[in-house]
């Protein structure tokens, strides 16, 4: 469930960006036993950049959830956190 979720949020991420100068890499999902909480973690380049491209992805982990459970055609899907 991992690698298909990290597929389509890298997908989603590359439609959402506004900052071209900006390269983003989701490095690992560690998805709970329970399948309540997903830890995304997310590398950022320039590093100067990471807080706010966190902060943005942490605001949109609803949409971005709403957009996997519709892609994977599941019933649940993990909260979504980006670190």
């Amino acid at each position: 469930m991992e690698s298909v979720m990290e597929q389509i949020l890298a997908e989603e991420i590359v439609k959402t960006i506004e900052d071209a100068d900006t390269l983003i890499t989701l490095t690992n999902i560690h998805i709970d036993l329970e399948n309540d909480q997903a830890i995304i973690s997310v590398a950022v380049f320039p590093d100067e950049k990471r807080e706010a491209v966190l902060g943005g992805l942490n605001r949109r982990a609803g949409n971005l959830a709403f957009t996997v459970l519709k892609k994977m055609k599941v019933k649940k899907i993990p909260f979504l956190v980006f670190v």
